[in-house]
């Protein structure tokens, strides 16, 4: 079998760094050892049909000639004859479609080639082609990759197999393209064959490519395990109860795909990840260096992104994460979310990810937490509280076993898409015990405690946590009109962009609509000239962005409505890449213009 490009038929251990959305697709950080791989298993090759004989035409009946009829007063009038149609013959072709899964080792340290198992190609378009490449029948593929097509007899088909997924209700369209090919989408093709006589059986396979060394042979594989991984996601959900609509996504894989900076189109992705501006995944692809394609994880967690994204909201920022970060309370959510639903849909418990020469390197995390203390800033805080939300095992303050719907659901409630409130773990847990029972609300505040959550509210007021960085606390600075307040912040010392000291967030009431003046200047505290920069947001919305080249201050009049607002406000030194780390205070006032 062969691979070919389609186009598209009538969107952790604790010190590898995860770069922007995805897994540990930066590399750098990961140990390599020597693999010890197998020999892929040889796929099933598609039966050669037995040989039948040539049936027989079906006769056309001829009708009788009509008597000549005696003369008389009323001659009796001709019988017309109905004529006999031949009926239309048809043939079922039958088969099963699979493709090579490979796992990873149980150290969860790179991949297992030698434990390579086909694994069925679920829930699949299957299309019957005749020689001229029309499609003359369409089929699904079954949960155990079993499909069946109708033709005609004695004619030449092909079978293709599309990397997608459709359904009708619950409703969604997932592709896996190559995006170094025009975002082509990946389709497997047999070999054209006769029908025959009663019909025929059609196995197909896609391999790995792996041969032993490397991967020296089509990775035809690639992007049915891709799209596998979303499958059983998806499918989790369903047999939870979800019923929603859900935009058509692709899912972008190449074996061009490296963790580059540049075209996308070139393969130049950075990192597996999520880009909601395209409403698109990338999977890196590189052999030999991080290659995500059986990595269910890294799949899994960027689609959960993608859910985060269109039946919510995402607010975060991006930028490079791991589980020890002390990260901005958007990023440690989302990421956070990410990792626990991957590891609760795959049934592992684990968020892994492979890389390295012959893929023989990578680490894995439990989220199944064994340790705790770390708090509202921390992704994997976060991805323990989902994850025991979810799951069926209790350990240490975690007695809930919900599932997943109910987290997505608490997540599209209106009280959590249109809060004031940024997203964070404060949002989440204040929207998900909204109408909680008594036994939920004990086990939430169990995991709180746990984690040295403590705030109170979307806004998490009270918070004592501040992970060691007093400029981190209060969440939110309560912001009077006409009366200026201090916000202080600084650059974390390894440069992040999305740490949580960079960026203070202040919140404000406006009474009555008109325009308002917001105006940040610098105060005695910090070293040198700083450049204030703000995001204004309502309802998580953003409304502005204040971003001018002043020193030391920014001002801005801007009209706005009656409502709650929430004001993020960082000196741009801090963010940027070549940031120095500095302190620094600010005075903000928003007052009414008379």
């Amino acid at each position: 079998m062969m691979i070919i490009r389609a186009t598209r038929l009538c969107v952790l251990l604790l010190s590898a760094a995860l770069a922007a959305c995805g897994g540990n697709s930066g590399g750098g950080l990961m140990t390599n050892p020597t693999p010890s791989p197998g020999p892929a298993p040889s796929p099933t090759p598609a039966p050669t049909p037995t040989p039948v004989a040539t049936p027989s035409p079906v006769p056309t009946s001829s009708p009788t000639p009509a008597p000549t009829p005696t003369p008389g007063v009323s001659p009796t009038p001709t019988p017309t004859p109905t004529p006999v149609v031949s009926p239309t013959a048809t043939v079922d072709i039958e088969g099963r479609v699979t493709y090579d899964f490979v796992p990873h080792r149980s150290s969860g340290r790179g991949l297992n080639y030698l434990g390579t198992e086909a694994r069925p190609v679920r829930a699949t378009t299957v299309q019957l082609l005749d020689a001229s490449g029309q499609v003359i029948d369409t089929a699904q593929s079954d949960d155990d990759g079993n499909y069946v097509l109708t033709g005609e007899p004695e004619t030449d088909y092909r079978v293709r197999v599309l990397a997608e997924l459709s359904n009708s209700s619950p409703s969604w369209y997932i592709t896996v393209n190559d995006n170094t090919a025009g975002n082509a989408q990946y389709a497997l093709d047999g070999n054209l064959f006769s029908s025959g006589e009663n019909g025929n059986i059609r196995d197909l396979h896609a391999g790995s490519g792996w041969t032993g060394a490397d991967y020296t042979e089509a990775r035809s594989a690639a992007p049915f395990a891709i799209l596998d991984s979303v499958y059983q996601l998806v499918d989790t959900l369903v047999d939870e109860g979800f019923d929603d609509t859900l935009p058509a996504v692709q899912l972008r894989w190449s074996v061009n795909n490296r963790a580059n900076q540049g075209e996308l189109s070139d393969g130049n992705i950075t990192t597996s990840s999520y880009l909601p501006g395209i409403g698109a995944i990338y999977i890196l692809g590189d052999k030999n260096s991080d290659t995500d394609e059986y990595d269910r994880s890294v799949v899994q967690h960027e689609f959960a992104h993608y859910l985060e994204d269109n039946l919510s909201r995402i607010d975060s920022i991006g930028g490079e994460h791991s589980p020890n970060d002390q990260l901005d309370m958007r990023v440690a959510f989302s990421e956070g979310f990410a990792n626990g639903v991957a590891a609760f849909a795959s049934g592992t418990g684990y968020y892994e990810d492979s890389g390295g020469p012959a893929q023989a390197g990578g680490f894995r995390i439990q989220l199944e937490a064994t340790t705790h203390n770390r708090g509202w800033f921390s992704e994997a805080s976060v991805g323990n509280i989902i994850y025991d939300i979810a799951d069926a095992s209790s350990d240490e303050g975690d007695f809930l076993s919900l599932g997943l719907l109910p987290i997505i659901e608490a997540m599209q409630s209106t009280g959590y898409v249109q809060a004031s409130a940024l997203t964070s773990i404060f949002l989440f847990l204040d929207e998900f015990g909204e109408n909680a029972d008594s036994n939920v609300e004990t086990g939430l505040s169990e995991l709180m405690e746990l984690h040295d959550i403590n705030g109170t509210g979307p806004f998490g007021e009270g918070e004592t946590n501040d992970g060691g960085i007093s400029v981190t606390l209060p969440v939110y600075l309560d912001l009077t009109l006409g009366n200026a307040i201090e916000a202080c912040s600084r650059g974390d010392e390894e440069h992040k962009y999305n740490a949580v000291e960079n960026r203070r967030f202040l919140r404000f009431t406006v009474e009555n609509e008109g325009f308002h003046r917001i105006r940040i200047v610098k105060t005695d505290t910090g070293t040198g000239d700083k450049d204030p920069d703000a995001v204004l947001y309502k309802n998580g919305n953003q409304r502005s962005r204040l971003e001018s080249e002043f020193v030391n201050s920014e001002e801005r009049v801007l009209s706005l409505s009656a409502g709650e607002y929430v004001l993020e406000v960082y000196d741009f030194n801090n963010i940027d890449a070549d940031a120095v780390g500095g302190a620094v205070c600010f005075d903000v006032t928003v007052s009414e213009e008379g």
